[in-house]
């Protein structure tokens, strides 16, 4: 998908987008070109792709006003009236076929996709709808940005956003998988960019073995919380922190629990969740375990029973979504990765507690091993792989 391909594609025409969605106001020429002209710019509506999808479990592509099909404001779910198969794709895997569905056969096509698992999908266009709305802010061309930018980009996400530097690293990926050919040659040579992660890894290793925060202080102020237990929002955000603090799960893991049938169990007062397939650990011999919680003396700590009224107040909304945990915003859709994340956060702010939601992997590993829990379990909980790496990088005693 070059700069060539954009001048001949109205990238709104038949998404269900209003005229005024797509306007004629071009970026600023980038330091140098891809060969192509400069791409039609968007507007600042990409963060509603995180709220939204087109499928139940799939998040949609969504935002864009002719810059990127892969910014595409969200999909609709029909087929066209000829049947042709790309309408009946979901929106994150009609982004892929833009990109790569080109001039082949659409079984090649499928051929191709499998070439990402279906998560990797999702959090590669994710990923892009960000990188997108950031170019749209700073006026960056977001299929031809020059090096820097991608490296300005990456550190946003480090300071701004706290996120890990592996994940800034699978971030960088998902950007150079959409922009232009050329483009993305001429970045993975630039020493600047190389230099520029060793950096980023190597601060990270010496970040590493910090001091971790008391769990048992997050519990006892999620003991006494008081919210409105008839919100999605507030709810979900108690059940999520909750699970993250009794399993020490990923919350990418936590984004794959489902209410389909068989993968949630109540049974007296314990609660069975299987996850779907989709898991950084999950591969074609190995699924993730369940996650099993019990009810306990203390009704704000009792997942089961929060569980059971969370899923109460969001049947009559939820309608065909099977994601356990729904955008407050648009109940019929999932809560994507990066909101639950967000509700973590904001929760763990409340509780005096200024890290990343993905510090509670650390956290309850080293309260488990610390309280004489084996490593097998605190691995089987945690859905860890292997043991040297809870030891070598989330066990950190005082």
């Amino acid at each position: 998908m070059d700069g060539r391909l954009h001048s001949t594609v109205d990238w709104g025409a038949g998404l269900a987008l209003p005229s005024a969605a797509r306007d004629t106001a071009s970026h600023p020429s980038p330091a140098s070109s891809c060969g192509g002209p400069v791409l039609l710019r968007h507007s600042s509506l990409a963060q509603r792709v995180l709220d939204s999808s087109a499928t139940p479990s799939l998040p949609s592509g969504s935002n864009r006003r002719g810059q990127s099909a892969v910014s595409a404001h969200r999909l609709p779910d029909r087929s066209g009236p000829d049947g042709d198969p790309v309408s009946q794709l979901s929106s994150v895997d009609r982004v892929f076929y833009l990109k790569y569905g080109q001039n082949i056969s659409f079984a090649s096509f499928v051929t191709l996709l499998s070439a990402w698992k279906v998560s990797t999908r999702q959090q590669y266009v994710s990923t892009w709808v960000q990188w997108v709305e950031w170019c749209d802010e700073n006026s960056v061309n977001s299929l031809c940005p020059p090096v820097g930018k991608i490296i300005d980009f990456l550190q946003m996400l480090k300071t701004d956003r706290e996120l890990a530097a592996n994940t800034i690293i699978a971030k960088k990926s998902a950007i150079l998988n959409f922009v232009d050919d050329d483009c993305r040659k001429a970045v993975k040579k630039a020493s600047q960019l190389l230099m520029f992660l060793q950096g980023l890894s190597k601060a990270a290793c010496k970040e590493k073995k910090s001091d971790v925060w008391s769990v048992r202080e997050v519990i006892d102020r999620l003991k006494i919380q008081v919210f409105p237990m008839s919100h999605l929002y507030f709810l979900a955000r108690h059940l999520v922190l909750l699970m993250l603090l009794f399993g020490g799960r990923r919350i990418h893991d936590i984004s794959l629990l489902t209410i389909r049938p068989g993968a949630i169990l109540f049974e007296n007062d314990t609660v069975i969740l299987q996850p779907r397939y989709g898991s950084k650990t999950d591969s074609a011999s190995h699924l993730q375990s369940p996650m099993t919680f019990v009810n306990g003396p203390d009704e704000m700590l009792s997942i089961p029973l929060l569980l059971k009224r969370y899923l109460d107040i969001s049947a009559p909304v939820r309608k065909h979504c099977t994601d356990l945990f729904v955008s407050p915003q648009d109940p019929s859709s999932p809560a994507s990765v990066q909101k639950i994340r967000s509700w973590a956060k904001s929760l763990l702010d409340i509780c005096g507690v200024d890290d990343t939601p993905g510090s509670t992997r650390a956290a309850v590993a080293t309260n488990s091993i610390s309280q004489g829990q084996s490593l097998d379990l605190v691995m089987q909980r945690g859905n860890w792989r292997a043991a040297a790496t809870v030891i070598n990088f989330y066990f950190r005693p005082s």
